[in-house]
């Protein structure tokens, strides 16, 4: 028995399984294995348009809950206008935290290699490894539609303290109620609900000097103008620059 990896690059010792279709998951011996399949379900459950397969030795197998594997169905009640019910695996809770818990060549084999449906990860299987561990090259993030290591450095260093950034008065009601919410935006579209790759190309961030700026959302749109029109004259500036 010996541990099955993919000798690709000897900088990185998380390697790929080379031969995973008799491979153990969990302790990643190629061995003899149960290989348990894993269909998918639908809306509601962590298997949602994803189906995968978990390869096991006796021994791996055996720290697991036989009743698992049994692959029960149970329906829960939605109650949203959209979906009434759903179908979930009474255990895949507990499935997905072993998953988790297994060596990340094992959790690849899990979520990449055999993973399908329109939620599995489609990379490779030492690119799904290299991104993962924050190592897998900007340009090749960007081959996959991901957001890469750089991307997200940037926006956490960037968006908290960049000059553009504004905080925009939104007004509402909801079940009669007035309210008010502060939203930070900046003018490209950037906010503060999740990552966003302009934050890395930003040629007109400055470090804001005192408090953020709040603005209603009519003076927002009119900024928003302004500082896309000031991106617009700096960029021909720049391509005059590399004419001359």
């Amino acid at each position: 028995m010996t541990t099955n990896i993919d000798n690709i690059d000897s900088s990185n010792k998380h390697l790929a399984i080379q031969y995973p279709e008799n491979t153990c998951f969990n302790c990643l011996q190629e061995k003899q294995v149960h290989k348990i399949h894993i269909p998918a379900l639908g809306h509601g459950s962590k298997f949602s348009n994803f189906s995968s397969r978990v390869n096991l030795c006796d021994t791996c197998k055996q720290l697991t809950n036989p009743e698992w594997w049994k692959l029960q169905i149970v329906e829960d009640n939605m109650h949203d206008k959209n979906c009434w019910y759903s179908l979930r695996y009474k255990y895949e809770k507990e499935i997905l935290d072993f998953v988790n818990s297994m060596p990340i060549e094992g959790r690849e084999l899990f979520y990449a290699r055999f993973g399908n449906g329109a939620n599995a990860d489609l990379m490779s299987g030492q690119d799904w490894i290299d991104y993962v561990l924050d190592i897998l090259p900007h340009e090749k993030c960007k081959l996959y539609g991901c957001f890469s290591p750089d991307e997200i450095k940037s926006y956490d260093k960037r968006f908290p303290i960049c000059d553009k950034v504004k905080k925009v008065i939104y007004e509402g009601k909801d079940e009669n109620k007035n309210y008010i919410i502060l939203k930070l935006r900046c003018p490209f579209r950037v906010d503060d609900t999740r990552t966003h790759s302009q934050c890395y190309e930003c040629i007109l961030f400055v470090e804001r000097n005192g408090e953020i700026e709040i603005m209603n959302i009519e003076d927002f749109e009119i900024y928003e103008l302004h500082t896309k029109l000031e991106l617009k004259i700096l960029l021909k500036e720049l391509r005059n620059r590399k004419d001359i």
